[in-house]
């Protein structure tokens, strides 16, 4: 929550935190530091998303019509996405391009996982799942991903900690 909160500030923001431990409070005035000091971890996500766009690519390419490439298809692209994106925000200020990548992070594991659960059941069987399968999966995935996508946008933009508390816990 304490992350959350502080997204929304600038890099050497002097901020006010208090601790209450014991019964005793204690204060700190903490200036924020830049959480990556070089571009390695940006770098490397980008190699990660780009080797998974690849992945993809070649796995579609070989068996476009094969069920079992389509799902590890999507499968491979929704990781791309989610190395792609971030759940923390690049500026303090919210803005549509912000709230539209954090969404996407978060979207992209809870399908990325759905799509995965549904590619172990059915994989290496030949014939496809019912689908009920598919909407035992995706359903439940569909609505957790609407609602902490509403969550996290509510979140972003009034920074209440209502909404932040049931963002972590979502």
């Amino acid at each position: 929550q304490l992350e959350f909160l502080l997204d929304g500030k600038e890099i050497n923001d002097k901020v006010l935190l208090t601790n209450t431990y014991g019964g005793i409070q204690n204060q700190a005035f903490v200036t924020l530091v830049p959480y990556y000091r070089s571009l390695y971890f940006i770098i490397i996500s980008l190699i990660v998303g780009i080797t998974f766009v690849i992945c993809a690519v070649f796995v579609i390419s070989k068996k476009p019509f094969d069920f079992h490439a389509r799902i590890l298809f999507w499968i491979l692209l929704l990781f791309a996405l989610a190395s792609f994106t971030s759940p923390g925000i690049f500026y303090a200020g919210t803005d549509i391009f912000g709230i539209i990548v954090r969404v996407s992070h978060a979207i992209s594991y809870i399908f990325g996982i759905a799509v995965f659960l549904q590619f172990s059941f059915v994989f290496p069987l030949i014939e496809k799942r019912s689908n009920l399968l598919a909407a035992v999966i995706y359903v439940p995935s569909l609505i957790l991903a609407l609602f902490i996508s509403v969550v996290m946008t509510v979140s972003m933009i009034s920074f209440e900690d209502f909404f932040i508390r049931l963002y972590e816990d979502v």
